[in-house]
């Protein structure tokens, strides 16, 4: 959904520049760029899975970004139904250094058989932990994560995280997950959809909630 990646990317941005500030320490703390890449899999030569009915064509290969920032640095993920409304840089001090990735851990099941596309539903351990993770890229479990293994392991191998025990935890009341959190709060940082949205086409949207944050990033887009 190229629509979608653009409205999340420009919520980001947004939620960015809305907390800079005009005072005297400008110029030492406002000039940091942050880049937002869409994870192309046409792009990544490495990446030769075969689709086997994933939800989206990052179902794995979001498992390759350590490798592909040659395991330097720290890098976030994060799927693309989600609209920021405070800036998401702020969550990296859940991140323990000596930790391979932060994420929510979740503790839930899903409220219904269907998700976004009409797609089967299917419960598992850990399910949404993987839709946002922050990786500390250099850990040396985050090395595992070569094109060989991502190419070839189980879906439950990866997104169960059995490639790594040193998971930070990022609180759940930083993330309103729709379909299951009523509403928005101000603890809240951004809403998941994890139940799709008007990106979807012919999808009858009448029981999403809280689309107004979708609806306004996609106003600010440049036309």
């Amino acid at each position: 959904y190229s629509d979608l990646f653009d409205v999340a990317e420009k919520s980001i941005h947004d939620s960015i520049e809305n907390i800079k500030s005009g005072g005297v320490a400008e110029e030492y703390f406002n000039d940091y760029k942050v880049e937002v890449k869409k994870l192309d899999i046409n792009a990544i030569s490495e990446y030769t899975r075969d689709y086997a009915n994933q939800s989206t064509e990052f179902t794995y290969s979001r498992f390759l970004i350590p490798y592909l920032e040659n395991y330097e640095g720290f890098s976030f993920f994060i799927d693309d139904d989600y609209i920021w409304k405070h800036n998401p840089m702020s969550l990296f001090y859940f991140l323990d250094p000596d930790n391979a990735i932060a994420c929510v851990q979740y503790d839930f099941k899903h409220h219904d058989e269907n998700k976004m596309g009409g797609e089967k539903n299917v419960s598992y351990p850990m399910k949404l932990w993987s839709s946002m993770m922050i990786f500390n890229n250099g850990h040396e479990d985050c090395r595992k994560l070569t094109p060989e293994v991502v190419n070839n392991e189980s879906g439950m191998f990866l997104h169960q995280f059995k490639w790594t025990d040193k998971i930070s935890k990022i609180p759940h009341d930083k993330i309103c997950t729709e379909g299951y959190d009523d509403s928005f709060n101000e603890t809240h940082h951004a809403v998941h959809y994890t139940r799709g949205g008007p990106w979807i086409k012919g999808m009858d949207c009448t029981d999403i909630n809280m689309l107004e944050f979708y609806d306004k990033a996609k106003r600010r887009l440049p036309v």
